[in-house]
């Protein structure tokens, strides 16, 4: 298997060497609930475009408690 920096493009801001906010990877739900997050976190398009979830995190967000 190849490794991943092989088989992916990073995004440009990877590309290009800046440095990440760790605010922007952090989600707060409460801003996302009372729509104070920021656009990435609420447009759906834009959340999914970005983030990749792994099978069990698919799975659990498919599932509600009952």
């Amino acid at each position: 298997m190849d490794p991943w920096y092989k088989v992916v493009t990073p995004r440009k801001e990877v590309r290009q060497g800046r440095s990440f906010n760790p605010d922007e990877f952090a989600v707060h739900l409460d801003q996302v609930v009372s729509g104070r997050a920021p656009d990435d976190y609420r447009d759906p398009e834009k959340f999914f475009s970005r983030n990749v979830f792994t099978r069990p995190t698919a799975t659990r967000s498919a599932t509600r408690p009952p």
